[in-house]
């Protein structure tokens, strides 16, 4: 009997120490998932130029652009990194047949991002994330990156996450 009450006893210890860090994972997940759905960018087309971007909703003619993949990830050697990619829905009424996208993760802009993307899109089509990117924390080169996107998924602070769509190109004769 005593070592029953002595079980449920640190049981319920567990459990309270447990529950408020599950619930702040919770959070700061939810959260970041909050972080990305802001930094959507919309962007209005006219005579195949990209006319005006704003992270507001815009009708019309317009291409969103979004950061729906952004995960951490351990390779089998140990090795952790951030998996992410961008992707653009087609709103122009013309098809798309490649498009680049900027990504930043910090408010000085070194920590930056390019995206190309080299997909046929349809009107209300989007862009796949079959192709992404794998930015790993053992690659000297990308570490300023690496270490801006650890701030912004686990940081605690609101992250810095700008998207600008800088190119896209249409398919001729149309």
């Amino acid at each position: 009997m005593w070592k029953f009450n002595q079980i449920k006893a640190v049981s319920i210890v567990t459990i309270a120490i447990l529950l408020p860090l599950t619930k702040a994972f919770a959070t700061n997940h939810s959260l970041m998932n909050e972080n990305l759905q802001s930094s959507e960018q919309y962007c209005l087309v006219e005579t195949d130029q990209i006319s005006f971007c704003s992270n507001q909703n815009l009708s019309g003619k317009i291409i969103i652009s979004k950061l729906p993949l952004f995960i951490p990830v351990k390779l089998s050697n140990g090795t952790t990194a951030f998996r992410l990619m961008a992707t653009i829905t087609n709103q122009t009424g013309k098809t798309i047949i490649g498009a680049k996208v900027e990504a930043w993760f910090d408010t000085e802009g070194k920590a930056q991002i390019t995206f190309l993307i080299k997909e046929r899109l349809i009107y209300k089509d989007t862009s796949s994330l079959e192709y992404s990117h794998l930015i790993r924390s053992d690659v000297p080169k990308n570490q300023s990156l690496y270490r801006a996107l650890w701030n912004a998924y686990y940081g605690s602070e609101k992250p810095v996450i700008i998207l600008k769509l800088k190119e896209v190109s249409f398919e001729k004769n149309q």
